[in-house]
């Protein structure tokens, strides 16, 4: 069951961006724009970022858990694409943070971890051989900062984007996904 207290500080991060740089939202901000203390924001939250990096995995977890029809990796590369696509406003405002918690940091991990569990999970077993785990990492570490630089020129269709993505897999990782 998710927090609706989340959601209601989310959507206050996310109308904040609106009106401000994210470094210059403060808790503050948050708690007043949406009417709870402080105390409620620290029960949910750790600080600013964890709520924009809540936003997201809670979009991505809702993206492939909804869609359990997708199968293939690139139908699921596309939905996550589309996600940043149709919230491209609010990624601009945080994708140029660069510090300790970034949407950047967040993005790789995810997608690794994620990715990785896709991987083991097709060959029944909890582990990957290291060099394909090695070349997963070489691959999402390009992956998630193109898609972070495209994101501020979309110079391509998500389509075409997510079709490149999954053209680029190293060949130690084809077996993997379809």
């Amino acid at each position: 069951m998710k927090s609706y207290t989340k959601i209601i500080m989310a959507e206050a991060f996310e109308e904040l961006l609106q009106e401000k740089n994210f470094e210059d939202i403060t808790i503050s901000d948050i708690v007043n724009k949406c009417g709870a203390s402080r105390s409620t924001f620290y029960k949910h939250f750790s600080d600013k970022y964890e709520i924009m990096i809540w936003k997201y995995k809670e979009a991505l977890t809702q993206i492939h858990n909804e869609d359990k029809s997708v199968d293939d990796w690139q139908e699921g590369t596309l939905a996550g694409i589309q996600y940043l696509a149709d919230n491209r406003t609010y990624f601009l405002k945080i994708i140029d943070y660069k510090g300790q918690n970034s949407i950047h940091d967040f993005l790789l991990h995810f997608a690794i971890d994620f990715t990785k569990g896709i991987m083991c999970k097709k060959h029944n077993t909890d582990w990957i051989p290291e060099k394909d785990f090695q070349a997963l990492r070489v691959w999402l570490m390009g992956t998630t900062q193109y898609i972070m630089e495209w994101l501020k020129n979309m110079n391509m269709t998500p389509e075409e984007l997510a079709e490149l993505m999954c053209d680029c897999r190293p060949r130690l990782l084809k077996d993997y996904f379809n």
